[in-house]
């Protein structure tokens, strides 16, 4: 199975420590340690738990209805330069207080996103709700801002709608994997999940085959969260968020979040009276950014994970 196939990056179910019999998508079959516990992200790629109760899936939606332009069609070095540079000013313009030198690359990443001479760009939006970032007179531009409380803005990327074609395969997918728990990565939110389940994933009587949806808004400002369906025998019990847990550095330990779902096995289940968690996470990209500070960061996520 190639991302050509489905228009979008292959289905990824990734169980740890579970004590059920797995098999991937080719048939395949392989095993994974036992755990009560799971945690669905990037370990074992391309696996469908499974046993004669219960099946656990995990997939990429890669958006349901919109996408950013530099996650769609820009060309991938486009794409690249452009969500390396939106995700180092976010983090540059939220200092309390701008030096000389964070002035000049602020400017220099506003260049990379074609945002100096305007607000708006193919990639990307400036945001100056109040108060200015910028000044921008007969051709010259500097940052008048001395730090975050001078003004009150942020930059957005540009959206694009996703093809229809690649929804329909997104769908298909689901549908045929036809697990019992499915968590989601890089959905908009719920509301868009939830309308793309009731409407593309239905049963012979148009009943949605997952009532249950939920996706929390996570830290990242793309539109890129992770969240979870379910089929009518496994409704949502609770949820917990992992949004705010930090690093000793103070900035958050989760590019999204590591929100842990709970769900109850039904009476006709062997383990009726039982509940099983599972914790959805999309681990930080190895695509953008510095390797070293990525790999790091994706060590303190799997620690905090285990």
């Amino acid at each position: 199975m190639t991302q050509r196939r489905f228009g979008r990056s292959p289905p990824a179910c990734t169980p740890i420590r579970c004590s059920l019999r797995a098999r991937d998508l080719t048939g395949a079959r392989t095993t994974i340690p036992t755990r009560r516990l799971l945690c669905l992200s990037e370990v074992h790629p391309g696996v469908i738990v499974s046993s004669t109760s219960l099946r656990i899936a995990s997939f990429n939606v890669e958006n349901l209805f919109s996408r950013p332009r530099a996650m769609g069609s820009a060309p991938d070095e486009v794409g690249r330069d452009i969500l390396d540079a939106h995700a180092r000013l976010g983090a540059l313009i939220a200092r309390d207080t701008y030096t000389d030198d964070d002035k000049k690359l602020i400017l220099d990443l506003l260049v990379g996103l074609d945002l100096d001479r305007s607000d708006t760009a193919p990639y990307a939006l400036l945001r100056q709700v109040r108060g200015r970032l910028l000044k921008r007179s007969k051709g010259a531009v500097s940052v008048v801002a001395e730090g975050r409380g001078d003004w009150v803005g942020w930059v957005d990327l540009t959206t694009e709608r996703v093809d229809a074609l690649a929804m329909a395969h997104t769908a298909q997918v689901l549908r045929e994997v036809s697990a019992d728990i499915t968590a989601v990565v890089e959905a908009e939110d719920r509301i868009a999940l939830k309308r793309f389940t009731e409407a593309a994933i239905v049963d012979e009587d148009r009943d949605a085959v997952f009532p249950h949806v939920m996706v929390i808004d996570g830290n990242d400002d793309r539109g890129i969260d992770v969240g979870i369906v379910s089929k009518p025998a496994y409704p949502l019990r609770s949820i917990r968020s992992h949004c705010d847990d930090l690093a000793p550095t103070g900035r958050p330990i989760f590019s999204r979040d590591c929100p842990e779902f709970t769900f109850d096995f039904p009476e006709t289940s062997a383990l009726a009276g039982s509940s099983l968690t599972v914790l959805v996470n999309h681990l930080k990209s190895k695509g953008y950014g510095k390797p070293a500070d990525n790999n790091a960061l994706r060590r303190r996520q799997a620690e905090r994970i285990a």
